[in-house]
């Protein structure tokens, strides 16, 4: 990112830049120093840090808007979209940090609408916070409706820490209702989307008309739909059986996996809501082993949809 500011030949972007270096250093040597050989408070020199920081970011998406993305790219998306959609696009970089680290990942979304001149770039997380986030143990909230037990009393607590992120610096740009194409990035492939809630606790999906895409294709439109022909439908599922392989068995004996109940009407639902249009196969009990979804290998289905611990 210093690079592309300093292409620019701005000499108050070029004095910026240094004087944000000197300060990244000077809190370096600051924070290998014994405080009572300090010479100056560490919070005030990462306060001057993060201002400078933050002023070169904004530089940045003003004079760089399409960063990363190829014009082509975003034009043939937004000229797919119709009234009331908008794509977003999660993408990260590199960004120099202060803490005996050379650089620091952070992420940012594109979001592209119909009738906008360029896309709108939102800064967000370094990913060592998501980092820090998504290493705490919980069982999230998804996972309730299926049977699961929500141990961690701060597990609302996470799925809105994760929003606020991640989604929330983008509501601004959104409405209700809104149906919204997105493509993930890095570690925000780890992240169920449509299930992070706000303090309200409602998902984002009982918000928005969200669809996933791995990425968006380079031509054409997100609006694009394949017709889907079949399904696999796997859940309520027996976790309790005894298999025949000597060494899966030594570990089996190792692990208790609770019944979700909740996965047998999941898959049911989806049953009802497709089989008029599709073809549908449910799968449950004891039916749908790892060998079982092996052996679709050949012959996968369109739609595999698996209901069982996350």
């Amino acid at each position: 990112m210093l690079d592309n500011l300093r292409n620019l030949n701005d000499p108050a972007t070029d004095q910026t830049i240094e004087l944000y270096l000197d300060k990244r250093e000077t809190l370096s040597i600051e924070l290998s120093t014994p405080v009572q050989h300090s010479d100056q408070p560490i919070w005030r020199l990462i306060e001057q840090k993060d201002s400078l920081e933050n002023l070169l970011l904004r530089i940045h998406k003003q004079k760089y808007p399409n960063h990363s993305m190829q014009s082509g790219d975003w034009k043939n998306i937004q000229q797919s979209l119709n009234k009331n959609e908008v794509a977003i696009e999660f993408s990260q970089f590199h960004f120099l940090d202060i803490e005996h680290m050379p650089d620091s990942i952070k992420y940012l979304a594109y979001i592209i609408k119909p009738d906008v001149d360029t896309p709108t770039l939102v800064y967000l997380a370094k990913e060592e916070k998501i980092k820090q986030l998504l290493s705490l143990p919980r069982v999230p909230s998804l996972y309730s409706s299926r049977g699961a037990t929500v141990e961690s009393e701060n597990t609302q607590s996470f799925d809105n820490n994760l929003y606020d992120l991640i989604w929330e610096p983008l509501e601004k740009y959104l409405n209700p209702k809104d149906k919204v194409f997105f493509s993930t990035s890095g570690i925000i492939n780890n992240i169920p989307i449509a299930a992070l809630s706000d303090s309200s606790e409602s998902p984002l999906c009982s918000k928005y008309n969200l669809i996933q895409y791995h990425t968006f294709p380079n031509k054409g439109s997100p609006n694009k739909k394949n017709k889907v022909k079949d399904a696999v439908l796997i859940g309520g599922l027996n976790f309790d059986f005894n298999p025949t392989d000597k060494k899966k068995r030594e570990v089996y004996r190792q692990t208790t996996w609770p019944d979700l109940p909740g996965t047998k009407s999941e898959i049911d639902n989806i049953y009802k809501l497709l089989k008029d249009k599709i073809s549908v196969k449910l799968v449950s009990d004891t039916s749908g082993s790892e060998e079982y979804v092996k052996s679709l290998d050949q012959t996968s289905p369109q739609i595999l949809h698996i209901a069982t611990h996350g």
